[in-house]
């Protein structure tokens, strides 16, 4: 949904205060990793998926006892290859990270490598988005009953 979409925000200044408040948050990453503009890119894709990660329990997970684990997995099935583009990218992006980060730091560049690796399987192989899907449906229907 675009910004200002009356179902996204309650109003203008909501959003309004929104925006300064992230432009000041990576104005300070910015300055503070001396002009890394990797930062602000993890830090914005960080910023994108913890905002569809709530919204996708706020649409999808707070009626989960109505939906069947079936459909959620199809849903997922669906879900992954329409952002499959992105997928890549953040995979990409990780993945030159974590061997930027081997060079100084193997441990740290071996553990973000994983993340990185998973990523780019995800994006490319369907079967590994096949499997996910199902992963994510058998958690997303988990009841605490």
């Amino acid at each position: 949904m675009p910004p200002g979409n009356p179902n996204r925000y309650d109003n203008f200044w909501t959003f309004a205060i929104q925006i300064i408040l992230v432009s000041i948050l990576y104005t300070w990453i910015f300055n503070n990793t001396k002009g890394n503009i990797l930062a602000i890119i993890l830090a914005h894709i960080g910023s994108s998926v913890i905002k569809f990660r709530l919204s996708f329990e706020e649409e999808v997970m707070s009626n989960r006892r109505r939906l069947a684990r079936e459909r959620l997995e199809i849903y997922l099935v669906h879900f992954i290859p329409a952002y499959r583009r992105l997928i890549l990218i953040s995979g990409l992006l990780l993945l030159a990270y974590a061997l930027a980060t081997m060079a100084t730091y193997p441990l740290a560049g071996s553990a973000i490598l994983l993340p990185a690796i998973f990523l780019l399987l995800l994006s490319n192989s369907f079967k590994v988005a096949f499997y996910t899907a199902r992963l994510g449906a058998w958690i997303g229907t988990l009841t605490s009953d």
